[in-house]
């Protein structure tokens, strides 16, 4: 028989996995205020899980929790890009340095998530576009088997996400999509892959750098073509059909 602390966890982890995915693709707006009581209808739990699963995703950095003001996706405005962009940099140049070119599963496991990525992009799969941007960069750093150096990294390309995300969710309406996307990426991976194999540190820096420099310029084309400057400075959905208290989409 199933006890109810058991049951509770799972209605907790099922509730954290709908609203992180939902901040993660961008459905849940940045800014936007979490309820404690829409999240106790919506997945049927009392206040102290939906609480938990609120401060779980605080502590992931995709939740702010202000006293008296309640919870809210964390922004996602030109400061926080600026500051996470510096991040990543930061990240890169450590996956570079400390990556273990001895790895035996390496090779084989940076093709596979190339594959997927891939796919992820044909098939227009925002969530999972994202999640194979962060598995490629998380598999390079953990091969350094530094848990600190690792635990650094994963927080900056989890919080890569949403940025990868806002690109995806602005060029998906573009003519050339997703052509012009997977020839980027297709070149991209087959240099990664080279450097990988070459064991050039510095080359494969360069290759990281590079694409942090063209995230950034891709952001820069999305605030001032599209409507998404609003979406991230007051927190309204990108769509018109989306509205505030919408249940997020699963993955």
């Amino acid at each position: 028989m199933t006890t109810r602390p058991h049951r509770r966890g799972l209605l907790v982890n099922e509730a954290l996995t709908l609203i992180r995915d939902g901040i993660l693709d961008l459905s849940i707006a940045p800014g936007e205020h979490l309820n404690e009581r829409y999240l106790m209808t919506r997945f049927k739990i009392s206040r102290t899980p939906a609480r938990e699963a609120l401060n779980r995703l605080a502590a992931e950095d995709l939740v702010d929790i202000h006293p008296n003001r309640g919870a809210f996706v964390r922004p996602l405005n030109a400061t926080e890009l600026k500051e996470l962009f510096e991040a990543l940099r930061v990240a890169e140049r450590l996956a570079c340095y400390f990556c273990n070119f001895d790895d035996p599963e390496l090779i084989v496991d940076i093709k596979h998530i190339h594959d997927e990525h891939l796919r992820a992009v044909r098939e227009r799969r925002i969530l999972d576009i994202s999640y194979w941007y962060r598995e490629h960069r998380s598999r390079i750093i953990e091969t350094s088997a530094n848990r600190h150096i690792i635990g650094f990294c994963y927080r900056i390309f989890d919080q890569m996400r949403r940025v990868v995300s806002l690109i995806y969710r602005f060029e998906m309406g573009q003519a050339d999509f997703p052509q012009h996307q997977l020839r980027l990426l297709k070149r991209y991976h087959a240099d990664v892959l080279a450097h990988l194999q070459g064991r050039d540190r510095r080359r494969l820096l360069e290759a990281f750098l590079a694409q942090a420099d063209t995230f950034e310029r891709r952001v820069a084309d999305a605030l001032l073509r599209s409507r998404t400057i609003d979406f991230l400075e007051l927190g309204r959905p990108l769509s018109a059909g989306s509205s505030a208290g919408t249940a997020p989409k699963s993955g």
